[in-house]
């Protein structure tokens, strides 16, 4: 959805526009707010991630990962510049339209990214992205409690990779067999632009696609949640210079991680 010049420099969606988020996002189990950062960041952010990116895969696990055919490659991002700008971290747009569907006290302790190469020619399993719902079979769907923000660091299409979704089947309170009843279910592609936020609800049933270019397709995943769950260690590192410049309302969202140095 459109997002305006003026929320984007305000840091605010209007009420009008905050609302349409949140039916989408209530409705659909994701939402797209279209052009909120900066390109020139976003950039510099791809150029940064690719370098850790290239140093990473010459670990011998993720060597040996990735030489057996396995082309989706997650990788956890260093909390440090440019990943940690608070417009990346706690962006203000989506921290706004997360804090109206889970509750003002945001927390987040988890920053990681999801690469696919090129080359792949297979769909990931259809999957959730949480160790469990809370109550399986119950037959009443929960408020959300666990929303990632996904950020494409290149414009996601069918051809690299858009991640394929099942809209509404974040109010599925049964995780189970998924690969059987996905097909009574439409699907849609995420597609999605180089400075956009993807915002979605982490019961959603999804998929990773294949990336039929010859560039990587990267996004990042910066999971939120609400305070009483608490995410599986390890806790982010941050370091001290960085907790001291950012704001109390950026501190309080990562309040939950190890302060270093």
């Amino acid at each position: 959805m459109r997002v305006s010049r003026a929320e984007v420099q305000a840091g605010q969606l209007k009420p009008r526009t905050l609302a349409l988020a949140l039916r989408e996002l209530s409705d659909a189990g994701f939402v797209v707010l279209e052009k909120v950062l900066d390109r020139a960041l976003v950039d510099a952010v791809r150029t940064a991630f690719r370098s850790h990116f290239d140093q990473h895969c010459q670990k011998p696990e993720v060597r040996q990962h990735i030489d057996l055919g396995k082309k989706y490659v997650g990788m956890h991002v260093p909390f440090a510049p440019p990943f940690s700008d608070v417009s990346l971290c706690a962006n203000p747009l989506a921290a706004q339209v997360m804090r109206a569907a889970m509750g003002d006290d945001l927390v987040c302790s988890f920053y990681h990214s999801n690469t696919t190469l090129p080359g792949s020619s297979e769909f990931q399993t259809i999957h959730i992205d949480m160790p469990s719902l809370l109550f399986p079979g119950f037959p009443v769907a929960l408020p959300p409690w666990l929303m990632v923000v996904n950020i494409p660091l290149i414009d996601f299409t069918p051809e690299n990779g858009g991640t394929e979704v099942w809209p509404g089947t974040h109010l599925n309170s049964d995780e189970r067999a998924l690969a059987e009843r996905h097909s009574a279910i439409p699907s849609v592609r995420v597609t999605a632009r180089a400075g956009d936020l993807v915002i979605r609800d982490l019961r959603l049933w999804h998929r990773g696609a294949p990336n039929l270019t010859t560039d990587i397709r990267t996004m990042l995943a910066i999971v939120y949640n609400r305070p009483w769950f608490h995410m599986p260690p390890p806790a982010l590192q941050i370091p001290r210079a960085i907790w001291d410049g950012m704001s109390d309302s950026a501190r309080r969202i990562f309040r939950e991680n190890n302060i270093v140095g």
